[in-house]
């Protein structure tokens, strides 16, 4: 199959537009939104790899709370070995496995550190994640080729996926994948992007289908209007595999099934997205459902519109900060904390002196007790 050809730089948001390494602080900050796109390649000073893991150890110190996404210029083999960095260091290694969605683009050489996922993405996420699942589950039923396939699917999350580029092994977390319980790779991935965020989202799909050899099949992507939400669109990459003469394995190449389609809200609407089951694994993992009809994974206009409309109340309530006020409008008066029940002492050698006495005086009580308690029958 053909090497991952990734031969071009990924458009980016203007208002991510990275400056020289001497005008910026210890990292690049998420900058003001903006909707103008820049064509212009991205050619920054590189980052090393201690002011990397500087910035982790920052965040692991509760530093870089408030900031949800930093982009950091890194070179291929500094990347590599930050990698290898991170093996050395288990508790850091660790907090960055559990608490930082890491994205690394090795043609442009640009890391990106997802701090969390917003509730607008997380929001969207879940509900397409039970819509596929539900369906999964309908196929599961019976001894069939189709009930045994589908019992094998399996929902992964942000779980990181590691790729290859030019023998550099890279990783991706995307914000879904549905994956073959054999497989190595998912073979459904999501992805959720503000438009503002500059991330290219067809050059994502080639990253995934491509630098996995063809084994991740398909790619939705959801693109929404930031902060309002008050647009969004969705678009559909999956793998194709052509034959090429004098060769013996055919060549991957991304098609392009949907693009930018708009979400809409209108009732009956009839667009909406199939995914064959033999997708959800790789090609060869599939041949048993060829002898049989292939059930459809469908996600319909309904299902994206009820999605985005989940993420725009939610970023409505999110932007207010309507703490439980949408439950109830009167605070409840609650108890004190196990912490406030019981504060801590302030002078140990005192409290101690203290409890001896106490001791002393309760043993004494005990003792006038049992004399009181001694009777003759």
């Amino acid at each position: 199959m053909a090497e991952c050809p990734l031969n071009s730089q990924p458009e980016v948001m203007q208002a991510h537009k990275i400056i020289p390494q001497a005008n910026i602080p210890a990292f690049l900050l998420t900058p003001p939104l903006t909707n103008g796109k820049s064509s212009l390649p991205i050619t920054p000073e590189k980052r090393t790899v201690q002011e990397v893991l500087e910035i982790f150890k920052r965040h692991q110190q509760g530093l870089l709370k408030d900031q949800d996404l930093i982009l950091l210029p890194l070179r291929s083999s500094s990347y590599t070995k930050l990698r290898e960095q991170l093996k050395a260091d288990d508790s850091l290694r660790e907090y960055v496995d559990n608490t930082i969605r890491l994205d690394y683009d090795p043609v442009s050489e640009l890391l990106t550190i997802k701090m969390t996922a917003s509730p607008a993405h997380e929001t969207v996420t879940a509900a397409i994640t039970q819509s596929v699942s539900l369906q999964l589950e309908n196929h599961t039923t019976g001894d069939g080729p189709v009930a045994t396939y589908a019992r094998k699917i399996y929902c992964m999350g942000t779980s990181r996926i590691y790729l290859l580029y030019n023998e550099v092994e890279f990783e991706k977390s995307p914000d879904n994948q549905f994956i073959h319980l054999e497989a190595s790779y998912p073979g459904v991935v999501f992805e959720i992007s503000y438009s503002q965020e500059g991330a290219n989202l067809e050059s994502l799909a080639e990253t995934y289908i491509l630098c996995s050899n063809g084994d991740i099949r398909v790619v939705v992507g959801i693109d929404m209007d930031y902060p309002s939400i008050s647009s969004a669109s969705v678009s559909l990459w999956q793998a194709k595999y052509i034959e090429e003469p004098d060769t013996t394995m055919p060549t991957v190449m991304v098609d392009t099934v949907v693009k930018n389609q708009v979400i809409s809200e209108s009732i009956n609407h009839p667009f909406k997205l199939d995914i064959t089951l033999d997708k959800f694994g790789p090609e060869e993992f599939a041949i048993n459902l060829k002898e049989t009809p292939i059930p459809v994974i469908t996600i319909t206009m309904t299902d994206l519109a009820r999605a985005i409309q989940r993420a725009r109340i939610g970023r409505i309530r999110e932007s207010r900060r309507q703490i439980d006020r949408a439950v109830s409008k009167v605070r409840r008066p609650s108890g004190l904390l196990s912490e406030d029940k019981n504060p801590p002492r302030t002078d140990d050698s005192n409290n101690e002196a203290e409890d001896r006495q106490e001791n002393r005086e309760t043993d004494q009580d005990s003792d006038d007790k049992d004399q009181d308690c001694d009777y003759e029958d």
